[in-house]
């Protein structure tokens, strides 16, 4: 999935903001993405992806979590940092297929 539609978009932010606290408290992270459309930009490419969080100041990749909104299969990124000694708000970008 190189680019997302609407209707994929819709369906990701309903199903970011409803998972969000759950994902959370799941994973004792903190979560940041650079702009989803820089890493929508990047490519699929993992190397590409980290340099375009790297680019923008952002932290490191962790991992990658694969979720599903109806027949839309994505991965989530999952990134980790500190900025100013206060964790960094809570984010995750889509991303195609791996």
């Amino acid at each position: 999935m190189s680019s997302l539609t609407p209707e994929d978009t819709q369906a990701i932010t309903r199903w970011r903001t409803i998972n969000d606290r759950m994902l959370r408290e799941r994973y004792p992270y903190h979560y940041l993405a650079c702009g989803i459309d820089e890493l929508i930009a990047a490519g699929t490419n993992l190397k590409s992806v980290e340099e375009a969080a790297n680019s923008t100041g952002k932290p490191y990749i962790l991992d990658w979590i694969p979720a599903r909104v109806g027949d839309v299969c994505f991965w989530w990124v999952k990134f980790y940092g500190i900025n100013n000694n206060e964790p960094w708000n809570s984010r995750f970008a889509h991303f195609g297929e791996r």
